[in-house]
């Protein structure tokens, strides 16, 4: 618990460095910090789900949790509000939503 919660409050701490740095090149430095204090909050999230799910749903349960997961960060465009604040231009984003 206290690993995951370390690795939610830094990854916290440096995305919200990343929103705010005045340049690009750290807004990057911050995010790969970040994503280093991703792997021990993924790793004891996936023990935590190999120790608590049965057996028999153990495949069902990882791969639902991975579906929501991936269909949550799909349905909300990030990129409208993070480029501008990185002085990029808001069609920069993905092709099939600029029109």
């Amino acid at each position: 618990m206290a690993v995951v919660l370390g690795s939610l409050l830094a990854i916290g701490g440096l995305l919200t460095m990343a929103a705010l740095a005045p340049t690009f090149p750290v807004a990057m430095g911050c995010v790969a910090a970040a994503g280093f204090f991703d792997g021990p909050q993924l790793t004891a999230t996936l023990a935590v789900r190999g120790i608590h799910a049965p057996a028999q749903l153990r495949t069902a349960v990882f791969t639902t949790t991975a579906s929501v997961k991936s269909a949550r960060v799909r349905s909300v465009p990030h990129w409208p509000v993070a480029w501008p604040v990185q002085g990029l231009p808001a069609w920069h984003g993905p092709a099939e939503q600029r029109e």
